[in-house]
């Protein structure tokens, strides 16, 4: 029976989202694999200390650049999601060690809590 229900716009937008999230995530970090590989290579190929901290130079702003750039077009794909109400916390507000009673939690004899 639970197929015969149909997926309420919202929640299909947000998979649809979270796919494609996913998606660029997993190529940015492909990409930013791929750069890594490449700018071992280009040390390894150094042959004074001038030559690797040029590459590692580069290595970082590039590196800058693209996290620059990723971020804004994650932030693009949130954009597209339907506004969705807040959080609310549960009636008896946030217990600690899932006690709901009210009740402090108990300590055993000779631990080092307060």
């Amino acid at each position: 029976m639970a197929a015969d229900r149909t997926v309420p716009l919202p929640v299909a937008q947000a998979m649809q989202v979270c796919a494609e999230v996913w998606g660029e995530a997993c190529s940015f970090t492909m990409a930013r694999l791929d750069e890594n590989f490449k700018t071992q290579h280009c040390i390894l190929g150094c042959i004074s200390l001038d030559e690797i901290q040029m590459v590692q130079w580069r290595h970082v702003q590039k590196m800058m650049d693209d996290y620059h750039e990723e971020a804004g077009r994650m932030a693009r794909y949130w954009q597209g999601l339907p506004e969705t109400p807040r959080f609310q916390p549960a009636p008896w507000g946030h217990q600690p060690a899932g006690r709901r009673d009210g009740k402090a939690p108990e300590h055993p004899a000779g631990s080092q809590a307060a």
